[in-house]
């Protein structure tokens, strides 16, 4: 389910099993606001939920803090998603240098700190740090010859 969901009264949703209502109600959870966390790709990350003492629907400056929220929250979570799949990246580069002619190690070893350099200056948004990794690792597919070719 990809839309936000409302619960004006916690209590008379017949959508709340009855164990979370009885914690809900317990813990004086009335309404709840959740909006999902969607990446680009569509995939959903997560949920953003507001909560309420009293039953009540959603007012704009709710619906405008949970959709911020969110999207604060996607944006975080692409990025280190992406920071990760670099990483991943670059220990590959490493081993691969590991196994290469001693002649070449010192390329392997300083290349990597060079790509993490320009990730972190020149790709600074989600979408660069994505296509620098996808890049590396379609590269690196196989034997790894094709790393250094254009």
């Amino acid at each position: 389910m990809k839309e936000r969901v409302i619960v004006p009264d916690v209590a008379t949703r017949p959508n709340w099993p009855d164990q979370y209502r009885d914690l809900a109600i317990r813990n004086r959870i009335r309404a709840a606001w959740s909006e999902p966390i969607i990446a680009k790709d569509q995939e959903v990350l997560g949920t953003f939920a507001l909560y309420s003492h009293e039953s009540r629907v959603p007012t704009d400056e709710d619906l405008a803090l949970i959709q911020g929220a969110g999207h604060i929250a996607r944006i975080a979570i692409e990025r280190q998603r992406s920071q990760e799949s670099l990483r991943v990246a670059l220990r590959r580069i490493e081993e691969l240098g590991n196994q290469t002619s001693p002649g070449n190690r010192q390329l392997f070893r300083r290349w990597p700190g060079a790509i993490w350099r320009t990730a972190q200056t020149s790709f600074s948004t989600n979408v660069g740090m994505n296509t620098l990794a996808s890049r590396l690792k379609s590269r690196m597919a196989g034997d790894g010859k094709r790393l250094f070719t254009r």
